[in-house]
């Protein structure tokens, strides 16, 4: 063809063909790469690598971490079913050496969904515990206005059976490397839980002695009041003993709420409590002169206002 000659026109015709062949070439080949291409799972390792070390900053046995805990899993669960769904993959229930249509990593995404959603379901029945045991702090302390003597009994089994549910799963899911990987520490988990346990059994146990102190101060201090002081004594020894509870030194940090008692707190009230109840049985010993027992009564009666002033905080 001489330059400057147009290509004649069966030929633009070929060539035409010829390109739109090759475009569609081109189109099948990636649509063909697209199918046979294996899914991608980066995002979801990715949402619960970062997860796992939310929860590895977090500190388990504090009940008042349960509330950003528990929702920050939620949220990475349903970004998890997302980046799945996009694919066309369904998420199912797989141990991490099960063989799946998709590859191996999908075992390991559905073994770190499964163990995520059992400590969530752990940290929910945790926070149900704090909810009602919130509740019956405020009755213990305000038992004289509500006119309840007794206290809303509290069951910690879903809670307990939740712990150890969460590690029987992290025992069998670390065998697999590709599922410890997306998992927080399995130690520091068991842990917190436990010890979250922990503040719950001490919260139950202080709001009890508190309340068989309390009413044994009132009715001491009524008989007292009478110049019945032998049965004064008698009361006021009943409640030196729920006096002498034991409070864990490693828990004493933790409250249910902002706006509650620290374990610490009712350290301080019990202390208080001893020493007033000491202050009591001497000012009702029969022998004593009024002038000292006037003094002994005063003694006692300013650390229980003391007392009241720590859970009127």
């Amino acid at each position: 063809m001489a330059n400057g000659d147009s290509p004649d026109p069966d030929r633009r015709k070929l060539l035409k063909i010829g390109a739109i062949g090759t475009a569609g070439a081109i189109v099948l080949s990636t649509q063909s790469d697209k199918e046979e291409s294996p899914p991608d799972f980066t995002t979801a390792e990715t949402e619960f690598q970062q997860l796992a070390s939310f929860i590895d900053q977090r500190d388990l046995a504090d009940p008042q971490q349960l509330p950003d805990v528990t929702q920050r899993i939620r949220r990475t669960l349903r970004r998890v079913e997302e980046s799945l769904e996009k694919q066309g993959i369904r998420r199912s229930r797989h141990t991490p050496n099960s063989p799946t249509p998709t590859g191996p990593n999908i075992g390991a995404i559905n073994s770190a969904f499964d163990y995520y959603t059992t400590l969530r379901t752990t940290l929910l029945d945790g926070f149900d515990v704090r909810v009602k045991i919130r509740d019956r702090e405020k009755r213990a302390f305000n038992r004289g206005q509500a006119g309840d003597t007794d206290l809303q009994n509290v069951s910690l089994d879903n809670f307990g059976s939740g712990i150890s549910d969460v590690d029987e799963l992290q025992t069998q899911l670390l065998e697999s490397s590709a599922v410890a990987r997306l998992l927080p520490a399995a130690e520091e988990v068991t842990t917190g839980l436990r010890k979250q346990m922990t503040v719950y059994e001490t919260h139950l146990e202080l709001q009890e002695a508190f309340r068989r102190i309390s009413t044994d101060v009132e009715a001491g201090s009524k008989l007292f009041e009478q110049s019945n002081f032998d049965q004064a004594r008698t009361q006021f020894e009943s409640a030196q003993k729920p006096a002498q509870v034991d409070i864990p030194s490693p828990v004493q940090s933790y409250a249910l709420a902002s706006s509650s008692l620290a374990i610490s707190d009712y350290a301080t009230i019990f202390s208080n409590y001893r020493t007033a109840l000491s202050h009591l049985r001497t000012a009702s010993d029969p022998d004593t002169t009024q002038s000292a027992r006037d003094r002994q009564f005063d003694k006692a009666l300013a650390l229980l206002f003391d007392i009241r002033d720590v859970f009127a905080k």
